[in-house]
């Protein structure tokens, strides 16, 4: 886990709010990955595939037509492959296990050279999604919120808490829609714009204790 800074403006009292707990995400270069190798070497849907993270439990990959996508878990769960979900009472498969016993190498699906990707993002133990449902009143499973400085992230809550999301590639995310959609299509959003837009701050909803 890193430690950063990054100040937070509420309307003209220009107020700071100091976030420093951030957490690093190390993944495979998601262009790297090809759906449409898999979907054939798997012999399924394209929306049915999802592989167990390389290194972390509680993330995983989810295949789609726009390509794979980096998905985290709920907090105190895992990934699941066997339910394709989320969950407390299951043990951890990692990458190089599902490879294994599908008889795989990452150089079937994967077309570049391995990469290391890293996204500096809030600590998502400490977004409180319960107290957000109600500063908003919006009920949780619709709650997205935008990234803090990546325009192709976003965080999207749940039952379980908070969840970093990444778009498919060459898209990002629109607030508007609820999902991502190709540049020409919207306009970035940041979080701070977000939080002024709706005049909150960070504090209203974040709990680095959480």
């Amino acid at each position: 886990m890193t430690h950063r800074k990054m100040s937070f403006s509420k309307g003209l009292l220009g107020l700071l709010i100091v976030v420093s707990i951030f957490d690093t995400f190390n993944t495979l270069d998601l262009d790297g990955i090809s759906c449409k190798s898999l979907t054939s070497l798997l012999k399924i849907g394209v929306n049915d595939i999802y592989l167990p993270h390389e290194d972390e439990c509680d993330q995983f990959y989810r295949c789609s037509s726009g390509g794979a996508t980096l998905h985290p878990c709920g907090v105190g769960t895992v990934f699941s492959l066997k339910d394709k979900d989320c969950r407390d009472d299951v043990e951890c498969v990692l990458l190089d296990e599902f490879l294994e016993e599908k008889d795989l190498y990452l150089d079937d699906f994967y077309d570049e050279e391995k990469k290391m990707r890293k996204v500096e993002s809030l600590d998502l133990e400490g977004i409180n999604c319960k107290a957000l449902s109600k500063l908003l009143n919006i009920k949780i499973n619709d709650l997205y919120l935008p990234h803090d400085s990546e325009c192709d992230y976003f965080y999207r809550c749940g039952a379980g808490g908070a969840a970093l999301q990444p778009c498919g590639i060459g898209t990002i995310f629109s607030y508007r829609n609820k999902d991502c959609r190709r540049p020409e299509e919207t306009k970035c959003i940041s979080l701070e714009a977000f939080l002024k837009k709706k005049n909150i701050t960070l504090e209203d909803f974040y709990d680095p204790s959480f």
